[in-house]
C-alpha cells in the first residue's frame, strides 16, 4: 500500500513538474520572418496600383488572446491594410495585396504587429519594398490647361484659377513636380495652392493661381521635375495662355520682385503653429492635462494622442478656434507617457508635446518600469 501511494505521489509530482516545464518553454509572441514576393517595384507601378505583392510571415507563441495586424505607411502615418472586421490574420500565413504608393518620398513600407487584447504591441517587424532604378530619362509627356485665355481683371484681383493636367514618365522617387508662372524677363514665381502633402503625383490635374504683372501679354505656366536632393531640373514643359480684357480693377497684390526660380518650391501658404504647450508635464495615471495652442491662420485644429506600446492614435481635441485651451485626461493604460500632436487645419504644420506619467505607488519587489497595476 505504501509503495502504491509513493508511486502515485511521484506521478503527481512528475505531471505537475512537466506542466510547469512545458509552460516555461512556451515562447513569447515573436515574429520569426516577414517576407515579400517582390524584390523591387517601379515608381510608376506603385502610383498606378498595377502591381500586387504577396506578404508572408511566420510567428511563434501566438495564442488565442493575441492577434496580428498588417499596416502600411501612407503620407505621415500607419494605416491598417485590413480593417478590424476582416478575416483575422493567421499566426503563420500570407496575404496578397495591391501595392499602393505611400504619397510621400519613401518606398512602399509594411508593418506586421502582434498585439494583445488591450492593443499593446508585443512584437513588430517592418518590411520595405525598394524602388527599381529608372533606366530612361525623365520626361513631361503632356502639360495642358482647361483654358486658352485668362481675364486680366481676374489676374489683377487674385481670383484667376487655371486647371492644369500633366503626365510625367520615368521620374526618380526623390523628385517632385513644381508649378510656376514665368515672366518676360525669365523670372518666375510659384502658382501652387496650399495642399496637405508635398508629394505631387506623376499623373494628375489641379488648379493653379497665376498672378497679374504689368506689361505681360500672356500667362506662361511651367511644370518642372526637380531632384529634391541635388536641386537638378530633370525635365520641364511650358504652356501659354492669352490675357484678355481691359484692366478696370486695382491689382489686389503688389508686383513682387521676382527671382529666377531654379530651386524646388514647397507647399505655399497654410496655417502656422505659433505655440503648443501642455501643463503639467508630469502627472499621475489618468490625471487631467491642459493643452494650450495658438495657430496663425484659420480653419481650426485637431490634437491627436499617442501612447507608447499602443498602436495608432486617437483624436482628443477638435476645435475651430485658432487659439484656445482644452482639458483632456490620460487613459489608464498610459503607464509611461503620452504624446499630444497638434495639427493645423490643412495638416501643413504640426507640433508635439510629451507628458510623463509619475507613478504614485511602489513595486512590491524594488523598482520597476512603468506603474504597477
Amino acid at each position: 500500500m505504501k509503495t502504491k501511494l509513493c508511486v502515485l505521489i511521484l506521478l503527481i509530482i512528475l505531471l505537475v513538474g512537466g506542466a510547469q516545464i512545458a509552460s516555461a518553454q512556451t515562447p513569447p509572441p515573436t515574429i520569426i520572418a516577414f517576407a515579400s514576393s517582390l524584390d523591387e517595384i517601379r515608381l510608376t507601378e506603385a502610383e498606378t496600383g498595377s502591381e500586387t505583392v504577396t506578404l508572408s510571415w511566420r510567428t511563434v507563441g501566438v495564442a488565442a488572446e493575441h492577434r496580428l495586424t498588417l499596416s502600411t505607411y501612407r503620407q505621415n502615418r500607419w494605416s491598417l491594410v485590413f480593417d478590424e472586421a476582416s478575416v483575422p490574420l493567421e499566426a503563420n500565413g500570407s496575404r496578397t495585396v495591391t501595392v499602393e504608393h505611400p504619397l510621400n518620398f519613401g518606398p512602399p513600407t509594411y508593418l506586421l504587429s502582434i498585439v494583445d487584447a488591450q492593443s499593446r504591441i508585443l512584437d513588430q517587424r517592418v518590411l520595405i519594398i525598394p524602388y527599381a532604378e529608372e533606366t530612361e530619362e525623365p520626361a513631361v509627356d503632356t502639360f495642358t490647361a482647361d483654358l486658352t485665355s485668362v481675364d486680366v481683371n481676374a489676374l489683377a484681383g487674385a481670383t484667376a484659377r487655371v486647371t492644369v493636367s500633366w503626365q510625367v514618365e520615368n521620374r526618380p522617387p526623390e523628385s517632385n513636380l513644381v508649378f510656376e508662372q514665368v515672366f518676360a524677363d525669365d523670372s518666375a514665381v510659384s502658382v501652387e495652392l496650399s495642399r496637405p502633402t508635398l508629394w505631387v503625383p506623376s499623373v494628375g490635374s489641379g488648379p493653379v493661381a497665376p498672378i497679374w504683372r504689368q506689361g505681360e501679354e500672356a500667362v506662361r505656366l511651367r511644370v518642372r521635375v526637380i531632384d529634391l536632393v541635388t536641386d537638378e531640373v530633370l525635365a520641364e514643359e511650358e504652356l501659354s495662355l492669352d490675357i484678355t480684357g481691359t484692366l478696370t480693377v486695382i491689382p489686389a497684390t503688389p508686383v513682387p520682385t521676382m527671382q529666377p526660380a531654379a530651386q524646388p518650391i514647397g507647399v505655399p501658404g497654410g496655417n502656422e503653429i505659433v505655440t503648443f504647450t501642455a501643463a503639467p508635464t508630469t502627472v499621475n495615471p489618468g490625471a487631467a492635462v491642459t493643452l494650450s495652442w495658438e495657430v496663425r491662420g484659420t480653419g481650426g485644429v485637431t490634437v491627436e494622442q499617442t501612447v507608447p506600446n499602443i498602436m495608432g492614435s486617437s483624436t482628443v481635441v477638435s476645435a475651430q478656434s485658432p487659439k484656445g485651451t482644452a482639458t483632456v485626461y490620460l487613459p489608464d493604460y498610459a503607464l509611461y507617457s503620452a504624446t499630444f500632436t497638434l495639427w493645423s487645419a490643412n495638416r501643413s504644420d504640426s507640433a508635439s508635446v510629451e507628458v510623463q506619467v509619475h507613478c504614485p505607488y511602489t513595486f512590491f519587489f524594488g523598482q520597476g518600469d512603468g506603474c504597477p497595476s
